[in-house]
This record gives structure tokens, C-alpha cells and sequence, in this order.
């Protein structure tokens, strides 16, 4: 069937709205793209420079107020470690036995009553020998950028050793350096690859990057807390 000529005409025209709406969206998907993909690059190019390949090498080896920060990961509904924070509390446990650090400061997700990231991690390091004046808990620490936040802010920290697989290592050290910390990091690796999380890495490292760069606060803030006196005092 022939359109008369105005049917023609409107027809024409959506069909050309219709395709220069989906080039603009191809080029709206490209654009985020790019960005993610450069601000990644870029994150983990600044971050892989300052994790520690030997721990017998680490800087600050001198300094009494050494802390490892200990990441939070998911936790198995009994309390069990998951496999994956299991291998932070061990590799955080060598670097306090290896004199490394001085303090423990373990933060992790604890937005509800339910949930606990952190106590497991702190009865792991308890039960393995670590006294509980030198473990610090931040239950507040509900992502990388807060963990790090806090940990400057809230806790006063300055040489850290920041402890969690290699994937994560060079988001979270940048976001602790450029929140002021002498960060370095410690892969927490025995040799499983976590596909899901290295994915996640990909767009969690924009947030990062973006809360960085406007110096957002953490959620949560409340007392300060001195990494230098007893870490029983967080708890309470």
C-alpha cells in the first residue's frame, strides 16, 4: 500500500529519530566504556606498584605503629570464614607473628543485626593466638573506600599493610593512599581465582575512584578510636 505523501513524510522521519536515537546510544555505551575501562587501567596500574611481592621487604619494617587491615569478604550463615576471607585472616595472622605489624584493625560489613563480617575474622586471629588488646574491629567498614576512610579517619592509622587478594589489592590501595595512608599491600592468594569478584572489580573500581576524587565521607563515622591503645576498645 502507497502512504500519501504526509503519512510518508511522519514515517520517514521516525525512522531517522529511531535510528539516531540508537547511534546515540551506541555512543553512550562506548563513552562509559571507555571511561570504565580507562579509570581500571589506570587504578590498577597505580595500585600494583605498592604491593609487597616479598613481605621481609616491606618499608615501614621499623615502625611501631604498623597496622594490617584486614578486608572484609562474605561469611557463611553458622559464622564460618568463606574460603576467601579465610585466606585474608591467615595471611593477616603471618604478617602479626612475622612482627610485621604491630595491630590488627580487621573492617568489614555489619549493617545488620544479622549479618557480621568482622567478629568471625576477630575470633579466627583470638583463637589463633593474637592477643585481643591488638584487634581492632570496624563494623562499619561496609566498602573498600569506607574501610580505608576509616581507617585514617576514624582510627588514626598511618603505616598500614593492607591485606586482601591480589584482585582487589590496587583499588584498595589507592583508594588508602590517596586518603592520605602509607598503604601497601599483601596479596591474599593460595592460588583460587574468585571469577565473580574479579568481575565485580570492574565496576566497583569507578565508584572507588569517583568517591576518591570528591573526598566523599564514610556512611558512618562516630568516636575516634587510637590504633595505639587497646583494641577491646572497639567494641564497645
Amino acid at each position: 500500500m502507497t502512504l500519501p505523501l504526509g503519512e510518508k513524510g511522519i514515517h520517514m522521519g521516525r525512522k531517522r529519530t529511531i535510528a539516531s536515537t540508537g547511534r546515540l546510544f551506541i555512543v553512550l555505551v562506548l563513552f562509559v566504556f571507555l571511561n570504565v575501562l580507562i579509570i581500571n587501567v589506570y587504578v590498577n596500574t597505580y595500585g600494583r606498584k605498592y604491593i609487597l611481592k616479598d613481605t621481609a621487604n616491606i618499608p615501614f619494617a621499623t615502625s611501631t605503629r604498623a597496622v594490617g587491615i584486614v578486608l572484609g569478604a562474605s561469611v557463611y550463615s553458622d559464622g564460618t570464614l568463606s574460603p576467601m576471607l579465610e585466606e585474608r585472616a591467615i595471611a593477616a595472622l603471618n604478617l602479626y607473628k612475622e612482627n610485621k605489624v604491630s595491630k590488627l584493625l580487621v573492617s568489614g560489613d555489619n549493617h545488620t543485626p544479622s549479618y557480621n563480617e568482622v567478629m568471625p575474622i576477630r575470633k579466627y586471629l583470638l583463637d589463633s593466638g593474637v592477643p585481643p588488646e591488638d584487634v581492632f574491629t570496624d563494623f562499619a567498614g561496609l566498602n573498600t573506600y569506607d574501610s580505608m576512610y576509616r581507617a585514617k579517619n576514624i582510627f588514626g592509622a598511618d603505616d598500614v599493610l593492607i591485606v586482601t587478594q591480589g584482585f582487589h589489592l590496587p583499588r584498595a590501595i589507592y583508594a588508602a593512599r590517596n586518603l592520605g595512608l602509607n598503604a601497601y599491600g599483601v596479596a591474599a592468594d593460595s592460588g583460587q581465582y574468585y571469577v565473580r569478584n574479579s568481575t565485580r572489580e570492574i565496576f566497583a573500581t569507578p565508584k572507588t575512584f569517583f568517591k576518591v576524587a570528591t573526598r566523599s565521607p564514610s556512611l558512618f563515622l562516630g568516636r575516634q578510636i587510637s590504633i595505639e591503645g587497646d583494641g577491646r576498645e572497639s567494641l564497645r
